[in-house]
């Protein structure tokens, strides 16, 4: 099962997270950048609201210059309000005074000149919420399977009934 995320970042910060998308398919997560997904004539707004919803959870780079990026603030509160898991990383040097709705949330320290023990731990935490995520759906599965095995054990022929 393909787990999906949402990586949202500041333009300026792509070369931190261009390596990740490779990386983390080798644990069936597909990572989402908008770079990568061109759709002419299609709203940038309406895309990426799109793809915040189909994921399974988002993940956000937290930069000096993501700082004040407001599509990045935006993006967040589109996934709090999808219900999305939220992954924070923060860089060294990002003001954490303008986590805004972050605020208390727990969140990946990085350095921008090292990002990659930050990336494998990122990696390790989706791919621990994509389990989790098969673990419900496997668990879903056998409650649906066990209640229609019920159902044929004891539903019995409704001709057959003693009135």
């Amino acid at each position: 099962m393909r787990y999906r995320v949402f990586l949202s970042h500041c333009s300026k910060d792509i070369h931190l997270v261009e390596a990740l998308p490779a990386y983390a398919k080798s644990h069936n997560i597909d990572i989402y950048l908008y770079e990568h997904d061109p759709q002419l004539g299609m709203m940038i707004a309406d895309k990426i609201q799109r793809r915040i919803e189909q994921s399974d959870a988002f993940v956000v780079i937290l930069t000096k210059s993501s700082e004040d990026s407001v599509y990045v603030q935006q993006e967040i509160g589109a996934a709090l309000n999808a219900k999305k898991p939220v992954v924070p990383l923060v860089g060294v040097g990002f003001d954490t005074s303008k986590l805004g709705m972050l605020e208390g949330t727990k969140y990946i320290p990085f350095a921008e000149d090292d990002p990659e023990s930050a990336l494998s731990k990122l990696v390790r935490y989706l791919a621990n919420l994509k389990k989790g995520k098969e673990r419900g759906l496997m668990n879903a599965l056998l409650f649906v399977a066990g209640t229609l095995l019920l159902g044929a054990m004891f539903g019995g022929d409704q001709d057959n009934d003693i009135a």
